[in-house]
């Protein structure tokens, strides 16, 4: 079985690759992209990230399990501009590969700020070939304590099959904790397959002392199998949540890490176990 599985870089939890059902052809989205709550995902220095993580799949007869170990750097270029550099590197029954990634976060005025991200994946049945994303944040209200979200991403992959991805949604800020709410609709090349996923984000904690994240994301994932003469439309309910939790031990670093239960209907259970650690400078 072919898995094509989207990383998105989720700015919801800090740019740690994460599970969100949003839609893969094959395989659930793993997001690797930015997130509305700027502040807390690139916080105020620059930062170096370092995680493994572990995904064991059932039945694991047919999937073994999957291993990655991610590198990531938040670079305070100026006062405006923060870039994003990731390398990971990836083990699975397929094989081993690599993906690269160079983004940014830009300010605009004081209510809109953009993400924007360039991923390279090396030949793989999983990676993609190319992925670019955009996402524009607009803070509003009295306090600037919404952020309304507009994104788009582009997925090339190694076959012939390529997504687009489009999604709105609405971020909310107290002192201590944020909710978020996302949708996204994606159309999977060949076939113009159509299919949705929607993300909710809760999030609890202060800058310097810790940050605690539940993630809940469902839907569906459909594109047109290529492994079948004249091609098949598959479409499979997912459901995904995830508990991480960033810690400080100390005034510029500290631990986090992850554990989450993905399951994709007459597919597979999977349970992903993260940990690393950050160092500020």
């Amino acid at each position: 079985m072919r898995f094509l599985v989207l990383i998105i870089l989720s700015g919801i939890l800090w740019a740690d690759p994460v599970v969100s059902s949003v839609q893969g052809n094959d395989s659930e989205v793993i997001f690797l992209a930015g997130g509305s709550d700027k502040e807390i995902i690139i916080g105020q220095q620059d930062r170096l990230d370092v995680s493994f993580t572990y995904e064991y799949l059932d039945p694991s007869s047919d999937y073994g399990s999957w291993k990655n170990f991610n590198l990531s750097y938040y670079q305070k270029y100026s006062k405006e501009l923060t870039l994003v550099y990731q390398v990971g590197f990836f083990n699975r029954n397929e094989g081993s590969a690599t993906l690269f990634s160079l983004g940014g976060y830009k300010d605009w005025t004081p209510s809109l700020y953009t993400f924007s991200q360039l991923t390279v994946g090396t030949d793989s049945e999983y990676l993609p070939r190319y992925r670019l994303d955009h996402d524009f944040y607009y803070k509003f209200g009295e306090r600037k304590q919404w952020v309304g979200i507009l994104g788009f991403t582009y997925i090339d992959y190694y076959d012939e099959h390529s997504d687009t991805i489009a999604s709105v949604g609405m971020t909310y800020y107290a002192p201590k904790y944020n909710l978020t709410y996302r949708f996204f609709a994606n159309n999977s090349d060949p076939g113009s397959v159509n299919s949705n996923t929607h993300l909710l984000s809760m999030g609890y904690g202060a800058e310097k002392e810790f940050w605690t994240y539940l993630d809940i994301s469902y839907g569906n994932q459909a594109y047109q199998s290529t492994l079948i003469p004249g091609g098949l439309n598959v479409d499979n309910d997912a459901f995904d949540s995830k508990l991480s939790h960033r810690h400080w031990l100390t005034e510029n670093s500290g631990i986090f890490g992850a554990v989450g239960f993905f399951n994709l209907n007459d597919g597979y259970d999977k349970y992903l176990f993260q940990i690393g650690y950050f160092k500020e400078f």
